[in-house]
């Protein structure tokens, strides 16, 4: 506990809580955290516990004790699926499950993702409202898609859906530099029905509403 007391320290140093006089993490929170976090032995799972316990210092409520419990059982194996996943993952919310991403080398660490709850599988969509000019995005770190359709159409994309769990542990894992299968992804994206054209280019910003600004369009 003392490893993960000074890198909670050092993480609250280099990022400190909006409000110093706020609210501490409740009292179960850090019986729970406690009773899971002094079984961490390696030095990863020791920096995964100090970012959640950062992070609930900055907003008490943010990490649930189902996520606490998640990462209390995690095995090289789910460490690795989670891992795998985090670059696929668009706008830290789906996996955009279609192409060769449900079947074969891709689908075998969404299916470990499922057994612990971390993602929900199946005949899902969420929804991806076009503009006016028919245009919508999908972001992958730095890295964006553009997608054509008609204008103001809603495209039902196919998605694998994390949890809440599930959102809470990718956000443990830093933003990826790089997006392993993109060219996958953006394959997987112009199987979407009422898709036109895709395209590619560099995340700018987020509107206070949602809409994505994207650089530099390019042809697939």
């Amino acid at each position: 506990m003392e490893a993960i007391a000074a890198e909670t320290l050092l993480q609250l140093k280099e990022d400190p809580p909006k409000d110093p006089e706020g609210p501490a993490p409740s009292d179960d929170f850090m019986n729970f955290f406690q009773a899971h976090a002094e079984n961490a032995s390696s030095e990863d799972m020791r920096t995964l516990f100090a970012r959640i316990l950062a992070g609930e210092c900055r907003a008490p409520g943010s990490f649930s004790l189902g996520a606490l419990q998640v990462l209390s059982v995690m095995d090289k194996q789910l460490a690795s699926a989670v891992q795998t996943v985090r670059p696929w993952v668009n706008n830290g919310d789906y996996v955009l499950f279609a192409g060769e991403f449900h079947k074969g080398d891709r689908l075998a660490p969404l299916l470990i993702l499922e057994d612990f709850s971390l993602i929900r599988l199946g005949m899902l969509t969420k929804p991806l409202k076009l503009d006016d000019e028919g245009h919508g995005g999908l972001v992958y770190g730095r890295r964006a898609i553009i997608l054509h359709g008609a204008p103001n159409a809603e495209i039902a994309m196919p998605a694998a859906t994390l949890t809440p769990v599930g959102r809470q542990i990718m956000a443990l894992c830093p933003e990826p530099t790089e997006v392993p299968d993109f060219d996958l992804i953006i394959a997987a994206a112009k199987k979407v029905m009422g898709i036109q054209k895709v395209q590619v280019g560099d995340f700018s910003h987020r509107s206070a509403e949602g809409q994505v600004f994207i650089a530099n369009w390019r042809d697939t």
